[in-house]
């Protein structure tokens, strides 16, 4: 119990979750009862040696002990950035985002992930077109972006500057015109998402 607070603590202190007391305090804790805090640690650890099995491995071990909803939530968003920044694999790490938002209403974390991994897909979700169509990924990465900041509006100014970034890369509406692209249009790939062409 008393390793377990001290790992809660340090998780929550700044540069705490950084610190080798605080790996140290998660392998000990570990060994003599795994536990929700104590298996975020060993991925915490798992993440810092770049082993990305073990981290998404450890946080499953930490979900099957999670009862709240938040706690559930706060996890499936880990496992989501584990995909999303190590793996590559940003379907899954969708899916998980989304498992999150699903459970915890308030969890805007995971809408920020969504709309980092839309604003990076433009050349993958199209790779047979230019730039003007390429740019359609923002207005999704806007729209989830605005997502999050209605979960947590305490984290407005955050979102209204990724909001903002979007904006700026949004295609000419002249651009689009002349491809007949209007009203709301399919975005293919890992992504298969409508979203709205701005007026």
């Amino acid at each position: 119990t008393f390793l377990n607070n001290v790992g809660k603590l340090l998780r929550r202190t700044k540069g705490g979750k950084d610190s080798d007391l605080y790996f140290k305090v998660s392998e000990y804790s570990y060994k003599l009862a795994p536990t929700q805090e104590s298996a975020k640690g060993m991925s915490d650890l798992a993440i810092r040696n770049k082993d990305w099995d073990n981290a998404v491995k450890y946080l499953d071990e930490s979900l099957g002990f999670a009862v709240q909803p938040e706690d559930k939530a706060d996890i499936l968003c880990m496992q989501g950035y584990v995909y999303y920044k190590f793996k590559n694999n940003y379907s899954k790490a969708r899916e998980l985002c989304r498992q999150a938002a699903a459970l915890d209403k308030t969890n805007a974390e995971s809408h920020m992930y969504i709309g980092e991994m839309y604003m990076q897909s433009g050349k993958m979700v199209f790779p047979n077109e230019d730039g003007v169509v390429q740019r359609l990924v923002f207005i999704a990465a806007a729209d989830e972006f605005a997502k999050g900041k209605a979960a947590d509006p305490s984290r407005a100014a955050d979102f209204n500057t990724r909001i903002a970034q979007c904006k700026q890369q949004y295609p000419e509406k002249s651009q689009l015109f002349m491809k007949g692209i209007k009203g709301s249009y399919h975005i293919p790939g890992w992504m298969n998402v409508n979203v709205s062409i701005p007026d």
